[in-house]
């Protein structure tokens, strides 16, 4: 089952972070459609529209950018949609993008994934005393150097005498049962 989750491009972290973004779209569009619920399109295109509002949203939670795609997505592709209400369709789904890309911008989710940094650290050195600064370091008198014998080029066991005797079994009496 693993194998499934770390095969392909991403990660289950890449996975798991862009399932949370298109919950927060998800969200968002009723969030925003509950503040505005005049959509610039006629009712039969609302679905498309929807679909369109939260890839934009997703998009911009995601990649931090606002591309709107050259043309609508596969699912727009077919011989269904070769018709005047496909094309309005794939034109409210296209307008979607475009205003669930801006509504998420002015969420401000853009900016969650990137990492604030701080402001580079200056050191003035003219607020320090003569006391703020540590002394120079003076190298003390060096102990002789200690020579090791050579290893040995067939190391015998340790004599049996010199191996620990083994530990005295506890007798039965002093062990306390675990409490149930």
């Amino acid at each position: 089952m693993l194998l499934l989750f770390t095969s392909g491009c991403g990660s289950i972290r890449e996975h798991w972070t862009q399932t949370r973004y298109r919950v927060h779209a998800h969200n968002a569009w009723y969030r925003h459609r509950s503040l505005n619920p005049k959509l610039p399109v006629e009712p039969a295109f609302v679905h498309d529209f929807r679909k369109g509002w939260q890839e934009g949203y997703f998009d911009v939670a995601d990649r931090g950018r606002e591309q709107v795609p050259v043309v609508a997505p596969p699912r727009y592709w077919g011989s269904r949609y070769e018709n005047p209400h496909g094309h309005q369709a794939m034109e409210a789904w296209l307008m979607g993008f475009r205003h669930g890309a801006f509504a998420a911008h002015q969420d401000g989710i853009d900016t969650w994934a990137i990492l604030p940094i701080s402001e580079p650290y200056e050191f003035d050195e003219s607020t320090l005393g003569p006391d703020d600064f540590a002394p120079p370091f003076e190298p003390g008198p060096m102990s002789p150097p200690v020579t090791l014998p050579a290893p040995s080029s067939n190391p015998s066991p340790p004599p049996a005498s010199a191996l620990p005797s083994p530990p005295e079994p506890i007798p039965s009496e002093t062990i306390v049962p675990p409490n149930p």
